[in-house]
């Protein structure tokens, strides 16, 4: 995640004042050589490989790909390139130019999760990494019995699935991405919730576990938690 500021400002503001300030929509810092408020703008990045058309930034300097990648013209072959995911900047748009012909804005962070982030960067604690939910999309394996049996059909739902794939980025109707703080500190209780769920185990009634190793797993918890 990356605080960018830009070009943009307001003579009025609190002066001295020298953390964040969220209001109207937008993220203030104050700029003491200017005796100004400049806005910035919040960027989530991802490794995730860049496509054409896709937004990605370097060193903070924010770059659009073209619309065709050649040999010698792809972003991805520079691992200091990263994909921008999700962004309070209304000016990256994908799809036309013209904001009037079906222009798509990228992904945005709650007004919600804005705050607390400003709340946490004034305490100085700087939120650097998030977690966002991707939606799960549901593969079926296409054998030449299934391929006869549904024909030119494009739906696939009620047909087994082969396995699950990560999809596009999960985003609610105000095109807001599902995002959260990366944890950095776990109870006990977390982590052996955590390792019984990794491990398959299961509770039964009496909330004894039951799955292949139970013993082992539990052996392992009380030697090492």
């Amino acid at each position: 995640m990356v605080l960018r500021p830009t070009n943009k400002g307001i003579s009025w503001f609190q002066k001295g004042f020298n953390g964040l300030i969220f209001q109207g929509g937008y993220i203030y810092s104050y700029d003491p050589f200017l005796s100004m408020a400049t806005v910035n703008h919040l960027y989530i990045l991802s490794d995730e490989e860049i496509k054409e058309g896709d937004w990605y930034m370097n060193n903070k300097v924010i770059f659009k790909s073209d619309d065709k990648f050649d040999e010698g013209n792809n972003p991805n072959q520079n691992k200091n390139n990263k994909k921008i995911i999700a962004c309070t900047d209304s000016s990256l748009i994908t799809g036309f130019s013209n904001k009037q012909l079906n222009s798509t804005y990228l992904p945005q962070p709650s007004q919600d999760f804005i705050k607390v982030f400003v709340e946490e960067y004034n305490a100085g604690k700087l939120i650097e990494w998030v977690d966002v939910e991707y939606e799960e999309v549901n593969v079926v394996k296409l054998t030449k019995e299934l391929f006869d049996q549904i024909g030119s059909h494009t739906s696939m739902a009620g047909y087994p699935v082969d396995r699950k794939e990560i999809g596009k980025l999960k985003v609610n109707p105000k095109n807001e991405i599902s995002i959260r703080k990366i944890k950095d500190s776990w109870s006990r209780e977390e982590v052996k919730q955590l390792l019984i769920k990794c491990c398959g185990e299961i509770y039964s009634e009496d909330g004894t576990l039951k799955g292949k190793n139970p013993a082992d797993l539990y052996n392992w918890i009380s030697e090492n938690l």
